[in-house]
Parts: structure tokens; C-alpha cells; sequence
């Protein structure tokens, strides 16, 4: 919804020229959007949070249960929304420990959330890469006593 609200803006202060997120679609009043159908079960979103401040919620959930809430306050030391900060307007990476979303809920009882640069995916955990790096310390070591 291109011209509605403020574009997220980047680090050099220049608005975002390209299509992006806002909600809601109303100034001043509620709103949300929902991002269903993902195609999978996923532990990373990453997305360029524009504007950040504390009336802006993001929940990750596992068809409909909740496994994760992020607030505005929780991305930014100084959530309060300005347009041109680069501690309101950054990319956020949210990686989930021991759970996964298969969609997600972007809200807002105020002004508006923008977001632009959404990208989902598998993000190996700490655990999975530990075990590989073990088994390959063990082939090294058996190769090794072998010659």
C-alpha cells in the first residue's frame, strides 16, 4: 500500500520506493495482517521493521497456537517510531529455538507497522550443527588411526 503511511526507511535516511506492508490501512486506528499459507514449518523470519515503535506486535504462529510474540520495544532501544532513525528502521532476523511457524499476524492499535523484505526459512539449530561437527571430528579421528 505504496503512499498511505511512511515507507520503511534505510540506513541512509532514503525512503523505500518499492511496495511494502502497512497496517492498518486507516491512520490512528487497529489493525492487522495475516500471512497465511507459508507452504512449511519455518524457525527464521527476517524483515525490514519500519517505523518500530511499542504499539507494533508480530506473532509466529503454528497453526493456531502462538509460539512466539515480538513487540516494537523489543527490537528498538528507543521505539518511537520515527521515520529516518536507524534504530527504528533496521532489518530484523528472529530465529526460534525448539519451535516453528507456519504463519504469522503483523498488528497495530495506533498509527502503523510497515515492513518490507519478509523472507522465511530453516535455519539449522546450534545442536544439529554440534552433532555434524562431531561426526566429522570422529571420521577425522578413525581416518586417521587407520594410517
Amino acid at each position: 500500500m505504496s503512499g498511505d503511511y511512511a515507507a520503511p526507511a534505510y540506513t541512509g535516511g532514503d525512503q523505500d520506493a518499492t511496495h511494502y506492508v502497512t497496517v492498518p490501512d486507516v491512520l490512528h486506528s487497529t489493525g492487522s495482517v495475516s500471512v497465511t499459507n507459508l507452504g512449511g514449518n519455518y524457525n527464521y523470519l527476517g524483515l525490514w521493521w519500519g517505523s518500530i515503535d511499542e504499539l507494533n506486535k508480530l506473532e509466529l504462529l503454528n497453526g493456531s497456537t502462538s509460539v512466539a510474540t515480538i513487540w516494537g520495544s523489543g527490537v528498538s532501544t528507543s521505539p518511537d517510531g520515527n521515520w529516518f532513525s536507524p534504530s527504528t528502521n533496521k532489518y530484523v532476523n528472529i530465529q526460534l529455538n525448539g519451535a516453528t511457524f507456519d504463519n504469522f499476524i503483523m498488528s497495530y492499535n495506533g498509527i502503523a507497522f510497515e515492513a518490507d523484505n519478509i523472507a522465511v526459512g530453516v535455519v539449522p539449530e546450534p545442536g544439529t550443527m554440534l552433532l555434524l561437527g562431531l561426526g566429522l571430528i570422529g571420521v577425522a579421528g578413525i581416518r586417521r588411526f587407520k594410517k
